[in-house]
């Protein structure tokens, strides 16, 4: 049963190489992802723009000035963009090598594709003020 199911799905590694976007054997398999990408991006949206409305119904006083998006999730296909356009705040990708530096030896791409993934990691190590 699961055998069948792994073929129809495309349930594997495949999996993920078509969420970054590579290339696949099987026709139309890249556009189907992006099209589910895209509806579960907008809702993922429209549930982050509820709880920033919530929170600043709650929170009297304070104001939202501007969103950061770190992890993973900030290399999902058009989710900065969707963002930008649905958030009355300044929305901007997270910046986790700010205060830190990062080996030499990584290559700049390497070092680009990692810098979201490891925001908490570098969060976790920076020593805060007392």
């Amino acid at each position: 049963m699961a055998q069948p199911a792994k073929s129809v799905l495309w349930v594997d590694d495949e999996a993920e190489l078509l969420k970054r976007g590579e290339e696949s054997e099987h026709p139309g398999a890249q556009e189907s992802v992006a099209d589910v990408v895209r509806s579960r991006t907008v809702a993922f949206v429209e549930e982050i723009h509820s709880s920033l409305d919530f929170y600043t119904l709650q929170a009297r006083g304070v104001g939202i000035e501007r969103v950061i998006v770190t992890g993973g999730g900030s290399k999902l296909t058009g989710l900065m963009g969707l963002l930008g356009e649905q958030l009355p705040f300044e929305v901007e990708a997270g910046k986790a090598f700010r205060r830190v530096t990062p080996p030499q030896d990584l290559m700049p791409d390497a070092l680009a594709a990692a810098e979201p993934l490891l925001a908490v990691a570098v969060g976790l190590a920076i020593p805060g003020t007392e």
